[in-house]
């Protein structure tokens, strides 16, 4: 394997640099996680979010000798970008290199953000009950199907057996929260070209084109990119229902916190274009 991580989850004391180019390093401190849950509440309506989880596969040639190793399900061969981003955009962790037959959900589960989770070394703040609420609730990423349901991990509900009109508005809310990751991967890709096409090197020489992509991106992104329909209600159409996928088996807690979410949002958190997602 051949995983980079450049905003280490395990804490870099100050701003690490690549080739000169500024980096912002995992938040360290609750104050820090603090500000980018403010910022998901108020530009994307889900509290206690601390960034948004997803894998993307960078696409590359198959290097000599390899077989399959880094053949994945889209028929190409690949390394996964798993990285989490903030309200606005940006990467706040990533990691690189992990071979494209591994599943989003394998590669987190071995990546250093899951294991600085599970140790609690990231000083993320007490839980706190969402706003009007009175029961406390854990800070949480938000993912798709292809992640685990944890306390500090949100996933939708399944689709297996339909879902009733609260739980999908639940998805709908957190798809409206996790699509921030895919959209700063459709950012960092049009922004640097080489990642629209096979890139013609080696795995580790991929890796860090990659992490200089993502540098790079957080350096030049300007605020210009929250135009796209932050507060807007038109991306509902735009929202693929989840897909189906292999089951984590879930905590009670983990499940407990999942409905209090819904709850929520069903309730004295709901926005008012929500329902139409039920038409």
């Amino acid at each position: 394997m051949v995983s980079k991580t450049i905003l280490s989850a395990l804490g870099i004391g100050d701003l690490i640099a690549l080739g000169g180019v500024p980096v912002n390093k995992v938040p360290s401190s609750s104050h820090e996680w603090l500000t980018i849950a403010k910022d998901f509440n108020e530009k994307w309506n889900f509290p206690n979010c601390l960034g948004a989880v997803d894998g993307k596969h960078v696409v590359i040639q198959a290097p000599n000798n390899s077989g399959s190793y880094f053949y994945n399900y889209k028929n190409t061969h690949s390394v996964v970008l798993m990285a989490a981003v903030d309200a606005s955009y940006r990467f706040i962790y990533v990691d690189v290199g992990t071979n494209g037959r591994t599943s989003d959900g394998g590669t987190f589960q071995n990546c250093s953000l899951n294991q600085a989770l599970e140790c609690n070394d990231l000083n993320i703040p007490e839980p706190t009950p969402l706003p009007s609420r009175n029961k406390p609730t854990p800070y949480v990423f938000v993912a798709d199907e292809a992640f685990p349901l944890k306390e500090n991990i949100m996933r939708p509900y399944p689709q297996r057996g339909g879902l009733d009109d609260s739980r999908r508005i639940f998805n709908y809310r957190l798809s409206r929260a996790r699509r921030i990751v895919e959209n700063a991967f459709g950012i960092l890709c049009n922004r640097f070209r080489v990642m629209r096409a096979p890139i013609l090197l080696s795995p580790e020489k991929v890796t860090h084109v990659v992490m200089a992509c993502c540098a790079l991106h957080n350096y030049l992104r300007p605020e210009s990119f929250l135009g796209l329909q932050e507060t807007e209600n038109i991306e509902i159409n735009n929202l693929m229902p989840p897909m189906a996928r292999g089951g984590y088996h879930s905590s009670s807690k983990a499940r407990d916190i999942r409905e209090e979410y819904k709850e929520y949002f069903t309730n004295i958190g709901q926005v008012p274009w929500q329902h139409k997602v039920l038409s």
